[in-house]
């Protein structure tokens, strides 16, 4: 008796078995549970729906199980107006992709773009947008340009100066436009004692005078700063 209970043992382990290998066959079965329906969620004010759903599409590859969610994902964020996403299964045959769109801040440049946090990107000329100010700068520089902007702007705002573009050149010298056609000379020095002096004598004076408008201010100087005029 027990030799036959241990012979109907035997025959459910290698029941178990062939049932755990037939299942992991079928689960690798590209065939098996394929993804029906993706769906794309996010606010998008450049991005088209559509070419995420087509970048989602062309890297399905296998069923649920098997499909590679890093390689969609990889695919979504290819394309230059998305910033980041995020893909998971939904059972039982749907891949959701989360997105998230590029915030542009500035033109970099005469092709790219550039977000808030000086990530660069570089979308169809067709689709840069109109109107946002201007930064430039050597290889790299993106998130260094883009923390200065942030630092001038706020001080030209207190004397109700706007900035309109930003530029590092190759010897790591500052210049800048603002609104108006005023160009501003800051040189290689970061500090803002000399910018925040610029601002306090044009809210003083400069600000308050008739005749021809400044049109290039010059900081670099140790105790002031040069004023050419429209008409020279």
């Amino acid at each position: 008796m027990s030799g036959l209970r241990g012979l109907l043992a035997g025959f459910g382990i290698v029941a178990l078995l062939a049932t755990a290998l037939w299942l992991h066959g079928w689960l690798d079965d590209p065939h098996s549970l394929p993804i029906r329906t993706v769906t794309v969620e996010g606010d998008f004010r450049f991005l088209d729906p559509a070419e995420l759903y087509d970048a989602a599409v062309s890297e399905i590859e296998g069923g649920f199980f098997v499909v590679e969610i890093e390689r969609v994902r990889g695919a979504i964020e290819a394309l230059p107006w998305v910033s980041q996403a995020s893909v998971r299964r939904v059972w039982p045959d749907r891949l959701h992709a989360q997105v998230v769109e590029q915030v542009p801040l500035a033109r970099w440049g005469e092709a790219a773009l550039v977000n808030g946090e000086g990530a660069r990107f570089e979308p169809p000329a067709d689709q840069l947008p109109p109107g946002l100010p201007s930064l430039d700068g050597p290889l790299e520089s993106e998130e260094r340009v883009v923390q200065r902007f942030y630092e001038l702007a706020d001080v030209l705002a207190l004397a109700g100066l706007e900035l309109i573009a930003l530029r590092l050149d190759e010897r790591r010298a500052w210049s800048a436009e603002l609104a108006g056609g005023i160009e501003l000379v800051m040189g290689r020095d970061e500090g803002n004692a000399a910018l925040y002096r610029f601002v306090a004598v044009w809210r003083s004076h400069l600000a308050q005078t008739e005749g021809p408008p400044a049109r290039r201010i010059d900081l670099r100087h140790t105790n002031g700063f040069a004023v050419r005029f429209a008409n020279g």
